[in-house]
């Protein structure tokens, strides 16, 4: 093995062992405020997701890299299923989930912004906006 190749396995195992532990910390805290209705317990699973995104963050500006491709899939995936799950719950359940409405919309929302300052804060705004426009990337190639 390479030394880049020992390199990219310890980021990879560093980045596991952390969202193992606060993946954990999460789901247990987010199952105790809804089960219970505690808009505290909500928030500090919230604020758990948060501090793994952070540390995740942390970990990339050590080992010099960016997010893998994998990594923004599930983490995409994971949030857009939370968030449908959530729009259903509201749906289908309105008389309890308009106490934990506030909460768990201040939650998405803090999770959303956490990424956006991320990417203006590594790409520039219009490395930003650039990451998402996707009719430049695959639209008609200019004529030269």
């Amino acid at each position: 093995m390479t030394d880049r190749d020992l390199k990219s396995l310890d980021r990879h195992a560093l980045v596991m062992a952390l969202w193992l532990g606060f993946a954990f910390l999460a789901v247990s805290l987010l199952h105790l405020g809804i089960d219970r209705a505690n808009w505290w317990a909500l928030s500090l699973g919230f604020a758990s997701v948060l501090a793994g995104f952070i540390a995740h963050v942390l970990i990339n500006i050590v080992f010099k890299t960016l997010f893998t491709p994998g990594e923004v899939a599930l983490g995409l995936f994971v949030f857009a299923i939370c968030l449908l799950w959530f729009g259903l719950a509201v749906f289908f359940y309105p008389q309890h989930c308009f106490s934990l409405f506030l909460p768990i919309a201040l939650g998405f929302v803090s999770l959303t912004a956490a990424v956006i300052f991320t990417m203006i804060t590594w790409l520039g705004v219009r490395g930003a906006f650039e990451s998402f426009d996707i009719i430049r990337r695959f639209g008609p190639e200019k004529k030269r």
